[in-house]
């Protein structure tokens, strides 16, 4: 019983994180030029993205933020 419980309350001990609002922080690389509009693989996903500095294919981005579904991105130095 106090197994049961320890387990119960180990799986409960956050927020469940889903959505696109986990997205933010994560690491991703550009598929087509963001200059300022195109679209990155992050988390195995492509979304499109806006990077305003611009970003060349391949190239490592961070996600910043999000405007609607387009994830708002910065390319990351090498």
């Amino acid at each position: 019983v106090a197994e049961t419980l320890g387990t119960w309350a180990w799986s409960r001990r956050g927020e469940p994180k889903v959505g696109i609002e986990t997205l933010t922080g994560a690491i991703g690389r550009v598929v087509t030029d963001c200059r300022p509009n195109g679209t990155v693989r992050v988390k195995g996903e492509i979304w499109r993205a806006r990077c305003d500095a611009g970003a060349s294919m391949g190239t490592r981005v961070r996600v910043v933020g999000r405007d609607q579904l387009v994830l708002l991105v910065e390319a990351l130095p090498d």
